[in-house]
Order: structure tokens, then C-alpha cells, then sequence
């Protein structure tokens, strides 16, 4: 199956701006593989040039930074809703 690379990152000035989870594209029977930071988010542009240049596609969770005990368990719930509307298109 297709995997899905995806690096949850809060908005930050430098960065153009973030697709939601229900934006990218997910084909069906896809895998998500998800990169989560540290609580501020990633402070060098070259760790999600790194990323990138792996295949994964930044994504934002909202306006606000979450801390990482919040983010993960709400990314992989918007993950899951995600993957369960690639199956059902």
C-alpha cells in the first residue's frame, strides 16, 4: 500500500502555509507514517528540509501549539478520520 508521510509542525511565520490532515491527499488503503516534534515545534528549517527530502509533507493542527502529549493522541485520531474517508471514497 501507499504510504503517507506527514510531519505535524505549528504555523510559523517562515513557513508557507500548512495543509490540514483532511487536505492531502490519502489514496485508499493508504499507511500514514507521522513525524511529531518537540512541544515548540521544529526550530531548524533544515530538520523539515530533511523531512521533506524524505517525503513527508507538513501538516498543521491549528492555529495554536499544542504540547506533545496533546498533539500526538489528536493527530492520530485526525489521521485515523483521515485514512477511514480514503477507504470509504
Amino acid at each position: 500500500p501507499d504510504t503517507v508521510r506527514i510531519v505535524a509542525h505549528p504555523q510559523k511565520d517562515w513557513l508557507p502555509p500548512l495543509p490540514t490532515i483532511r487536505q492531502i491527499e490519502v489514496k485508499p488503503h493508504s499507511r500514514l507514517l507521522v513525524a511529531v516534534g518537540p512541544e515548540a515545534g521544529w526550530d531548524d528549517p533544515y530538520e523539515l528540509e530533511l523531512l521533506a527530502k524524505h517525503g513527508f509533507q507538513g501538516v498543521s493542527l491549528g492555529s495554536r501549539t499544542l504540547r506533545t502529549d496533546v498533539a500526538l493522541p489528536s493527530l492520530l485520531a485526525l489521521a485515523h478520520d483521515r485514512l477511514l474517508a480514503a477507504d470509504l471514497d
